[in-house]
């Protein structure tokens, strides 16, 4: 389904690592496709070889992998990108592509939506907003109407009930594999936005040229919302690893991978028991998705204060951006039938 204000589509686009599980990427793909009714043809995926990294994980064996779970899913293909794994990089890849479709018309910055897909994410809209065939595009619309041009969310860690990064299955929901809900991390995310809104390297904020730029303004829906993010899982350790040798190679130490590692390490995982047993940062969700403005966003803080000293989780990009002078913002009308 289109998106029925203005015609336009929901176009979701993504960078995957070549290395990233299959089994996460079917759970990711499902959820989008089957829960928010993202049409899998206007779906792009890139997979990246990191050119310096990659080693082993570059047989043809793990893209094809990859591939055959894009097919099953319906989408139509993929893009393969040789280059170093970073954000600086992927924003440029990001922007040369959307360039391209918008010069072939298959991109209309004013009347398409990105939504900004990441492989262990599942981004959590409010259920009262779109039917079970309406979906994602529903919801949109509804931003349209309300002059809304982008949607701002906060990670939202789950975790497996013993803390442990097990391997992701395919016969179970991500929800039920990961039923432990934390804050180890708050970190904000531009989740979807209109076309003609540019996104900072990272995706967690939008680029903004002050108040006399010409450029687009956002209007930001007044809701944080619920990015689920499954990052402790098995690979974990793999990729903070990687992270600490990247650095080195650029003359400086990664303090806070250093630190999750040596915790992983301690407590083979994630101390869930600790933290939930004295409320700093994890509680188990209500159920799978919350259908009400994700109402377990706010229900159980992080208190990062009272966590190990050693223990920099992190945090960044989390202030809701209408907190800001001059950043605009709005509520959605009460939903059909007032919900």
């Amino acid at each position: 389904p289109d998106v029925k204000s203005t015609g336009g589509r929901v176009i979701m686009f993504g960078i995957f690592a070549l290395d990233t599980s299959p089994a996460m990427m079917d759970q990711v793909l499902r959820y989008y496709f089957d829960e928010l009714a993202v049409n899998p043809l206007h779906t792009l995926i890139v997979i990246n070889r990191d050119v310096e990294h990659d080693g082993p994980k570059s047989s043809p064996a793990a893209l094809e992998r990859l591939a055959l779970v894009m097919a099953h899913r319906g989408m139509a293909g993929y893009f393969f990108w040789d280059g170093v794994w970073s954000n600086s990089n992927m924003a440029i890849l990001r922007k040369s592509i959307l360039a391209d479709m918008k010069s072939q018309g298959l991109l209309q910055p004013s009347k398409d939506w990105i939504l900004e897909l990441d492989a262990d994410e599942l981004q959590v809209y409010p259920r009262q907003w779109y039917g079970s065939s309406l979906g994602l595009p529903a919801f949109v619309a509804a931003c349209e109407d309300a002059g809304v041009n982008a949607v701002f969310g906060v990670w939202r860690d789950r975790l497996a009930a013993d803390g442990r990064l097990h391997d992701v299955a395919l016969d179970a929901p991500l929800v039920d594999q990961y039923p432990v809900l934390c804050n180890l991390r708050t970190v904000g995310k531009i989740m979807i936005r209109r076309g003609n809104l540019e996104v900072s390297d990272g995706k967690h904020k939008l680029m903004d040229d002050g108040p006399n730029s010409n450029v687009t303004r956002p209007v930001y829906l007044r809701h944080v919302l619920a990015v689920l993010h499954f990052k402790w899982v098995k690979g974990a350790v793999q990729r903070l690893e990687l992270k600490v040798k990247q650095a080195r190679g650029q003359g400086r130490v990664d303090h806070r991978s250093i630190d999750i590692l040596d915790h992983l390490s301690r407590h083979n995982g994630v101390d869930v028991t600790t933290f939930a047993n004295n409320s700093i940062c994890c509680g188990r969700a209500h159920g799978a998705v919350d259908p009400n403005w994700n109402e377990p966003l706010q229900r159980l803080p992080c208190d990062t204060t009272r966590m190990s000293s050693n223990l920099r989780w992190g945090s960044h990009d989390s202030k809701p951006p209408w907190h800001e002078n001059g950043v605009e913002s709005r509520l959605l009308p009460p939903p059909p039938g007032g919900a």
